[in-house]
C-alpha cells in the first residue's frame, strides 16, 4: 500500500513543477535571425499607478486598462557581421539592432549559462563595457536573483569612463490580465535595474569626476508561449551635470501576438493590402482588397513612434497611388491605415 502513495507523491511533486515557468537560454535567449515585434502601450486608463509593485508567489497583474497605440516597433537581431564596429566589442555573437541602436550580446554556455552585454551604439553614443555585464543566467525560475558589476568607457558629449550594477530578480508568479481579454497564468515576472556611473575629466589636468547617472528600471513578463516578454515596462531616469532636472521617460510595450488577440474584427489582414514599391524611393501605392470603407486614414510613424505625416482619402475603395512620401528622409517608418472600423499596420523602407 506504501508504494502507490509514495509514486503518487511523486506524480503530484512532479505536476505542482512542471506548472512553474522556468526561462531557459535553448527557448528564451534570443537567437540571430530573430524578431520581436510590439505594440507601444499608454496608461490613460489608469487613475492610479500600475500593479509593478505586486511581488511574491500566485499574483495577479491587471493591466487590462493599458491602451495599444497602432503602430509596431521592430528589434531584430543580427549577426556581428552585418555590424562595422562589432569588431570593438570582444566575443560578440548576437547584435539586438532597435532601430538606429545597436546593442552587443555574447551568449555563451561555459563557465556558465549566460547572456554578457558588452556595450551598445548609436549615432551620438557609445559604451564599450570591458568588465562585462551579465544580463541573464539561466535557468531563471521564480525567486532567481543575479547582480554583478561592470564598467568601461564611452564617448558622448564626453569621452571618459562608466562603473555601474546591474540586477535581475524573478520576484514575482502568478496570472498577467492584458487588453482585449486576455489572461494568461504561469507568467513569471523578471525585474531588472541597471545603474550607470559617469566619470571624465571636465578640465583638462584635473582629475575625472562624476558628469552623471543613468538608471534603468524593465519589468518583463514571460509566459511560455513566447519567446519573448508579453509586457514590457521600462522606466528610464538620465541625471546629467548639464541639466538641472532629471529627465525620466517611459515605455511600455505589448508583444504583437499578445496583444492582437481578441481584435481579428478590427485588424486586417495583410493579404488585403498590396504595398508597392516596398522599399520605395518616395512614391507609394496601395491596392485593397474587401474595404466597403470610402473614408481612409492614413499615419506614418518613425521608428521612435513619432506621427510623422498623417493623410486622409475620400472614395478611395479599392486603391490609393501615387502617394508622396518624399518629404521624409529615408529610413524605416511604420504606416497605419484605418479603414472604418477596420486598422492595419505595416513596416515600409523608404530610400
Amino acid at each position: 500500500m506504501k508504494q502507490p502513495f509514495f509514486y503518487f507523491l511523486i506524480l503530484i511533486g512532479i505536476s505542482l513543477k512542471s506548472q512553474n515557468l522556468v526561462l531557459t537560454q535553448s527557448f528564451n535567449q534570443p537567437t540571430v535571425g530573430d524578431t520581436n515585434l510590439v505594440y507601444p502601450m499608454d496608461t490613460l486608463g489608469f487613475s492610479s499607478a500600475m500593479p509593478i509593485g505586486l511581488i511574491g508567489n500566485n499574483i495577479t497583474w491587471d493591466f487590462t486598462k493599458l491602451n495599444a497605440k497602432p503602430n509596431i516597433l521592430e528589434t531584430a537581431y543580427i549577426s556581428p557581421t552585418t555590424v562595422t564596429n562589432s569588431a570593438s566589442f570582444s566575443g560578440c555573437n548576437i547584435v539586438e539592432k532597435q532601430g538606429g541602436l545597436y546593442t552587443f550580446l555574447k551568449s555563451s554556455i561555459t563557465p556558465t549559462t549566460q547572456t554578457e552585454l558588452l556595450g551598445l551604439t548609436s549615432s551620438t553614443l557609445s559604451f564599450n563595457f570591458t568588465n562585462t555585464a551579465i544580463a541573464a543566467k539561466y535557468p531563471m525560475a521564480f525567486g532567481t536573483s543575479i547582480s554583478d558589476n561592470f564598467s568601461g568607457t564611452f564617448v558622448f558629449s564626453l569621452n571618459g569612463t562608466c562603473s555601474g550594477t546591474l540586477t535581475s530578480n524573478a520576484d514575482g508568479y502568478g496570472t498577467i490580465k492584458l487588453p482585449n481579454n486576455l489572461t494568461l497564468t504561469n507568467v513569471l515576472r523578471v525585474k531588472s535595474v541597471q545603474t550607470l556611473n559617469l566619470s571624465a575629466a571636465l578640465i583638462t589636468g584635473l582629475p575625472p569626476s562624476q558628469v552623471g547617472t543613468i538608471k534603468q528600471t524593465y519589468y518583463n513578463y514571460f509566459h511560455a508561449s513566447q519567446k519573448f516578454p508579453v509586457l514590457s515596462i521600462n522606466y528610464t531616469r538620465i541625471s546629467l551635470i548639464t541639466s538641472q532636472t532629471p529627465t525620466v521617460t517611459a515605455l511600455i510595450t505589448g508583444n504583437s501576438k499578445s496583444i492582437v488577440v481578441g481584435l481579428t474584427n478590427h485588424i486586417m489582414d495583410e493579404s488585403s493590402l498590396n504595398f508597392y514599391p516596398n522599399p520605395s524611393k518616395g512614391i507609394l501605392n496601395i491596392e485593397i482588397k474587401n474595404n466597403s470603407s470610402k473614408n481612409i486614414s492614413m499615419f506614418i510613424y518613425d521608428i521612435t513612434g513619432k506621427i510623422v505625416k498623417q493623410l486622409s482619402f475620400e472614395n478611395s475603395s479599392t486603391s490609393l497611388e501615387n502617394i508622396n512620401l518624399k518629404d521624409l528622409n529615408p529610413g524605416v517608418y511604420f504606416l497605419k491605415l484605418k479603414l472604418g472600423e477596420k486598422i492595419l499596420s505595416k513596416k515600409i523602407i523608404l530610400e
